[in-house]
């Protein structure tokens, strides 16, 4: 391969780049009308059908177990509690997020299950 060979890939290469780079990102106005109310709708319609859990309370299967007698979940997002979820086999199980999660969740909602 001839030094001129290279210098026209190079070349080529480099001139793909910047026209990649050139291609105006507009993408995101190019929603319409119809989109956006599309998007509304969805939205209207997910909290309508979740915010009817809000009155709803904890169910006796796992949750007094997870979350209303674990001190170390109702107290909310503390240090030791991340120690804790990381470290623990708590119910036979290790999942340190769903601890997390519901650590979140008693910080945000306290004790209202709605929120969880």
């Amino acid at each position: 391969m001839g030094k001129r060979t290279a210098q026209k890939r190079r070349d080529a290469v480099s001139s793909a780049v910047k026209a990649r780079r050139t291609v105006p990102l507009d993408y995101a106005a190019t929603l319409g009308r119809s989109d956006l109310l599309i998007m509304l709708g969805l939205v209207v319609v997910t909290l309508a059908i979740y915010a009817q859990v809000i009155g709803h309370q904890f169910i006796t299967l796992d949750d007094p177990t997870y979350i209303q007698e674990n001190s170390m979940v109702n107290h909310g997002l503390t240090r030791a509690g991340l120690a804790w979820a990381f470290t623990t086999f708590h119910v036979a199980n290790w999942h340190p997020l769903t601890w997390i999660s519901h650590m979140v969740d008693c910080q945000l909602f306290g004790m209202n299950a709605g929120g969880h």
